[in-house]
């Protein structure tokens, strides 16, 4: 079930630009009220070879903020977001984004649920 999520994860981000050749750009982030997880905002940028996306990871606190495998969210373009945290376990993300650039949105990790606006 994980090589699955993985898989998917890897080919919706792909479509939303990889970040190979692109660069990323470490945006907002938000660390949860108990310090253990925090929520970053990834900016990619691809130039002419490709589309800019914006993701939102979901890590533990120290701990590298770009892994794919952290991804709960991708659109295309450079989107302005904010994330915020209701408590230790709820995650609300805002994006100024249109419904059709949405790539990909995870609404559970762990224990954390994650609300979209």
């Amino acid at each position: 079930m994980q090589k699955m999520f993985v898989c998917i994860v890897c080919c919706l981000t792909l479509s939303a630009c990889s970040h190979f050749p692109c660069e990323g750009e470490k945006g907002a982030e938000a660390t949860s009220p108990n310090h253990q997880l925090t929520a970053t905002v990834v900016h990619i940028g691809c130039g002419a070879i490709s589309k800019d996306a914006t993701w939102v990871t979901l890590h533990r606190t120290g701990e590298k903020y770009d892994r794919s495998e952290d991804i709960v969210f991708t659109a295309v373009q450079q989107n302005r977001l904010e994330i915020t945290w209701l408590d230790d376990s709820h995650l609300s993300v805002f994006c100024r984004c249109r419904d059709e650039d949405v790539r990909f949105q995870v609404i559970k990790k762990g224990g954390i649920s994650i609300s979209y606006k």
